[in-house]
Parts: structure tokens; sequence; C-alpha cells
């Protein structure tokens, strides 16, 4: 069921298109390096199962990516009864020197939202001294 529901939404048919041409050509780009019909899908499908997820746009020494985050790396820091105000995005990637974590916080301030992003390398030793 939960694929079903996800092929409807994202599949070949999909077309994503923006009023200028500079615009949309970067934008095919970054959807196309960031295998978005298949990693939308697979988002989609675990959203059906575990109840929200996030599509999070970061920039990677200059190239645009997308983050497919789950219901498990989403911390909601404000909110009223109608919306998500404030919100922490994170998530967590194997890599050769341990495990790098990657925070992004969105938080809306007086000219709009700003966010922070941050990133941290857990190589899995302790920093504390006996």
């Amino acid at each position: 069921m939960c694929g079903d529901l996800a092929d409807f939404f994202f599949n070949e048919k999909l077309d994503i298109t923006i009023d200028k041409q500079k615009i949309q050509q970067k934008i095919n780009e970054c959807l196309k390096q960031n295998k978005f019909l298949h990693n939308a899908n697979r988002l989609m499908q675990m959203v059906k199962a575990l109840g929200t997820g996030a599509f999070v746009p970061f920039l990677d020494n200059g190239v645009l990516k997308i983050n497919y985050i789950s219901a498990p790396g989403i911390v909601i820091l404000k909110a009223n009864a109608n919306e998500v105000i404030d919100v922490l995005f994170w998530s967590r990637t194997k890599t050769s020197k341990g495990y790098e974590y990657t925070l992004n916080m969105h938080i809306l301030e007086e000219e709009g939202y700003t966010i922070y992003n941050a990133k941290k390398i857990d190589n899995g030793r302790s920093n504390n001294r006996c």
C-alpha cells in the first residue's frame, strides 16, 4: 500500500516546472544528481509508515543537495496548533572516519527563515579525560 501511493506521486510523469529557464536548468541538475524520483519515492513510503518526512535542501561544497529525512530525524522546536514554525533536521551517515552527523535548523526570524547548518564527525573516541 505504501509503495503504491509513493509510485502514484513520484514517478517518471512527475514534472517540476519553473518559469525561469536558468533556474529550471539548475533544479533539473539538482534533482538528477540527488536521484530525486528514487529517493523521494522511498521517503514517501517511510512517511506513510512512520507519519512524517521532509526534503531538506542544503549546500555541500557549493553543490545543492537534498537530504531525505524521515520522522526520527525531525525535531519540532516551535509550533502552534496549525503549523510547524522552527524545526531541526538531523541525519547520520557512516564514513571512513566514523559517523558524520548533519544538522539543519530552520528558524523563523523577523526577516524570514534563517537556516543554520552544522556537521560533526564522531570517531567513537571520547574527548573526556579522567
